[in-house]
Formats: C-alpha cells, structure tokens, sequence
C-alpha cells in the first residue's frame, strides 16, 4: 500500500471556509483524486499553519503540497511551519510533488525565489505550456504531447531557480511551468498549474476571485465570469460538450481527466511506486 502525505497549503481559517462551502478543504479534495489514480492509496492529511499540529510520523511514501491562498513574499509564520517540514522530508528522501504554490514553496526550501508576477494573475485556463528538451525527456510528461493548456490560478511566480533545479516547462506567463529539483536525499517535482483541479475546481474559485479579476481587467464584466463558471461546470460534467470546448478552445488536455492527471499519475508510477 502507498501512504502518501497530503501537506495543506491553506489556514485554519481558509480550510474551514472551503470545507463550509464545498463539503471539503483543499487538501481532502487532492487526497481523494490521488485514490482516483492508484489503488489502495492512503493519505494522511498534514496541517503546518496550525501551531498545534505535529506529525506522529513522517515514514511516508511521497508526499504531496496543495495550492495555496497565502502568499510566498509574506513569509509569516505559517509559511516557515511549511518551509521546515518540507525541509525535513527532503532530508529524509521523501519523494514530493507541489502544485503551485506547492512548487513554490519546494523551490523557497532549496534556495530559489518567488516573486509576485508582473504580468499578472493566470487564472482559468493556462495557454500554451511549451516543454522544454528536458521535459520532452522526462518521465513528468510521458504520454503528454509537447504543447498543452492546464487549469491554473495563481499570481505568484519562480524568478530564480534553486541549485539543481531543471525547467520541464514554460509559457508567456511563467518561466517556470514546472521543474525537477534534485538535491539533498530527495527528487522533487512541481508545477505551477493544478493537475488536480478540473474545470468544476475552478469555477468554485472564480466564486471568490471572479470580481478581482473584473478589477484588473482579466474579464471585462462579472456577466462574463459568471458565463464563464456555467461553462466550465458543464464541461467538467460532461467533456463531450465540443459546442462549448470548441467556443473557449478546451482541447482533451482539459476535458480528460487521465490526460490532465498524467503528471501526478507518473510521479506516483515511476517516483513513488518503485520506492515504495
């Protein structure tokens, strides 16, 4: 059986909230997905931006760091609890995979940087994610093609890699798409979009980004965002809408879970299984 750590980015706070409005937080949502892809799969749910929780172990087999609404440049408490125990499960050769802000905080534990991105938030559909030589060749993208879309949201961004760190991939958004980081007992891979995440996901997200992302101009109108949320939500229950794929360009790398999970699916196949 493979046990993986699920790390929850959020605060208290922020789970509770999530756990009011959609039945779970974050962390619980990304624990089951990976069930989704690997039978027999236990989780055990870790919560650093709690003062009052400690891990009873860290023998895992992976581990795994969600999204996050916290912000990398603040740096307060809660993001140090992070930082430490990421850095003990890369000294212990716990392999780990980071979505987003996940694999921004595995670049800030191996000395890289993250910066707000100056040209903006991607939020919805990210375009266009280009692999690099490297990405063609590693086992991160086996039986992706070598220019996707992901679902994504996020404002910050990698703006110095760490020692060791490999690009995979980039875009016009971001440099930095995804990377490996090897270094100090453990291989880490992440990615600055959401393979967990469908279009459902993000529509749930536009709930409370939607008006934000009216205020800088991203969408020119909350009527466009809330079209926008019924469309994703219907895709996401139906991929075979092409009526609506074909309207927004949502090619199978969006609609198909399998497709969008590869990522997550390999790590835990050639990475975490064989170690295990």
């Amino acid at each position: 059986m493979v046990r993986i750590l699920v790390i929850e980015g959020n605060k208290k706070l922020r789970r509770e909230r999530l756990k009011a409005r959609f039945g779970e937080t974050t962390g619980e949502g990304y624990g089951k997905m990976l069930q989704s892809l690997e039978e027999g799969l236990a989780f055990d749910l870790g919560k650093p931006t709690d003062k009052d929780w400690e891990a009873d172990s860290l023998d895992y087999d992976g581990a795994v760091i969600t999204g996050s609404s916290l912000h990398i440049p603040d740096m307060g408490e809660d993001i140090v609890r992070q930082i430490e125990l990421v850095r003990e499960l890369i000294g212990r050769g716990v392999p780990i995979f980071g979505s987003c802000w996940g694999l921004q905080i595995l670049v800030v534990c191996m000395g890289g940087e993250v910066a707000e991105n100056e040209r903006g938030r991607e939020v919805g559909v990210g375009r266009g994610i280009c692999l690099t030589e490297a990405g063609r060749a590693h086992a991160m993208y086996e039986g992706k093609g070598d220019v996707f879309d992901v679902v994504s949201v996020h404002t910050d961004h990698v703006v110095t890699l760490p020692e060791g760190g490999k690009v995979l991939a980039s875009n016009d958004m971001s440099e930095v798409q995804s990377l490996e980081i090897e270094g100090q007992g453990s291989v880490c891979w992440g990615v600055q979009y959401h393979p967990e995440f469908d279009l459902g996901s993000i529509a749930d997200i536009l709930e409370d980004y939607g008006p934000a992302t009216v205020r800088v101009g991203i969408f020119p109108d909350m009527e466009t965002v809330e079209r926008l949320k019924r469309d994703m939500r219907a895709v996401s229950e139906d991929g075979s809408r092409m009526d609506l794929r074909r309207l927004y360009g949502w090619g199978e790398e969006i609609a198909d879970s399998s497709l969008r999970m590869r990522e997550l699916k390999n790590w835990l196949d050639r990475v975490v299984k064989p170690q295990a």
